[in-house]
Protein backbone atom coordinates (compact mmCIF):
# COMPACT_ATOMS: atom_id res chain seq x y z
CA UNK A 1 0.00 0.00 0.00
CA UNK A 2 1.31 3.54 -0.58
CA UNK A 3 2.40 5.40 1.98
CA UNK A 4 1.76 8.27 0.51
CA UNK A 5 1.60 11.52 2.82
CA UNK A 6 -2.02 12.63 1.55
CA UNK A 7 -3.03 9.17 3.39
CA UNK A 8 -1.58 10.59 6.51
CA UNK A 9 -3.05 13.66 6.56
CA UNK A 10 -6.71 12.93 5.49
CA UNK A 11 -6.86 9.65 7.42
CA UNK A 12 -6.41 8.63 10.81
CA UNK A 13 -4.25 6.21 11.86
CA UNK A 14 -6.54 3.23 12.47
CA UNK A 15 -8.26 3.36 9.20
CA UNK A 16 -4.42 3.55 7.78
CA UNK A 17 -3.98 0.43 9.74
CA UNK A 18 -6.89 -1.54 8.78
CA UNK A 19 -5.91 -0.93 5.14
CA UNK A 20 -2.13 -2.14 5.84
CA UNK A 21 -4.18 -4.83 7.42
CA UNK A 22 -6.18 -5.87 4.84
CA UNK A 23 -3.71 -5.85 2.04
CA UNK A 24 -1.50 -7.90 3.58
CA UNK A 25 -4.25 -11.12 4.16
CA UNK A 26 -5.52 -10.41 0.42
CA UNK A 27 -1.55 -10.76 -0.16
CA UNK A 28 -1.71 -13.95 1.63
CA UNK A 29 -4.57 -14.88 0.44
CA UNK A 30 -4.16 -14.66 -3.57
CA UNK A 31 -1.89 -16.85 -4.00
CA UNK A 32 -3.85 -19.86 -3.01
CA UNK A 33 -6.66 -18.76 -4.94
CA UNK A 34 -4.86 -18.71 -7.72
CA UNK A 35 -3.05 -21.86 -7.03
CA UNK A 36 -7.41 -23.46 -6.67
CA UNK A 37 -7.94 -21.87 -9.64
CA UNK A 38 -4.98 -24.02 -11.28
CA UNK A 39 -5.89 -27.11 -9.91
CA UNK A 40 -9.51 -26.75 -10.93
CA UNK A 41 -8.94 -25.62 -14.54
CA UNK A 42 -6.68 -28.52 -15.03
CA UNK A 43 -9.51 -31.05 -13.43
CA UNK A 44 -12.29 -29.55 -15.93
CA UNK A 45 -9.39 -30.21 -18.54
CA UNK A 46 -9.51 -33.64 -17.84
CA UNK A 47 -12.78 -34.53 -16.97
CA UNK A 48 -13.53 -32.99 -20.62
CA UNK A 49 -10.35 -35.06 -22.02
CA UNK A 50 -12.25 -38.09 -20.88
CA UNK A 51 -15.69 -36.96 -22.00
CA UNK A 52 -14.73 -36.64 -25.10
CA UNK A 53 -12.63 -39.74 -25.29
CA UNK A 54 -15.59 -41.83 -24.22
CA UNK A 55 -18.39 -40.04 -26.42
CA UNK A 56 -19.35 -42.97 -29.17
CA UNK A 57 -21.45 -40.62 -31.22
CA UNK A 58 -25.35 -40.62 -32.01
CA UNK A 59 -26.90 -43.70 -32.61
CA UNK A 60 -27.46 -43.67 -36.60
CA UNK A 61 -30.76 -42.56 -37.18
CA UNK A 62 -33.58 -45.47 -38.64
CA UNK A 63 -36.85 -44.91 -40.37
CA UNK A 64 -38.17 -41.69 -42.05
CA UNK A 65 -37.08 -38.74 -40.12
CA UNK A 66 -38.53 -36.13 -42.77
CA UNK A 67 -42.37 -36.69 -41.71
CA UNK A 68 -43.40 -35.28 -38.10
CA UNK A 69 -44.21 -37.91 -35.40
CA UNK A 70 -47.54 -37.34 -33.52
CA UNK A 71 -48.07 -37.59 -29.98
Amino acid sequence: MSTSWHYDLLLPDAAIEGMQATVKRLDEVTPKIDQHMQQAAQEIGQRVNKALDEYQGQPPIRGVTDKPTKA
